[in-house]
């Protein structure tokens, strides 16, 4: 979500009035993301207890993702 796209995404909920919850790792700049509205879980996608823990209450998932 702190990408070019991931960040769009979020911009673009916000605008609908969603404050989406995002994955983030810890080393992740937050740059692209300021004046968004998330609420930002920390992990990893090989991690499943960090996945686990991020999407425990949601009821949609969007997963973007570069490696």
């Amino acid at each position: 979500a702190s990408g070019f796209i991931g960040s769009e995404v979020v911009r673009q909920l916000n605008a609908q009035g969603v404050q989406p919850r995002v994955l983030l790792r810890k080393t992740s700049s937050r740059s692209n993301l300021k004046g968004c509205k998330y609420e930002e879980k920390i992990g990893e996608l090989a991690d499943a207890e960090s996945l686990e823990k991020a999407t425990n209450g949601v009821d949609y998932h969007a997963i973007q993702s570069y490696c």
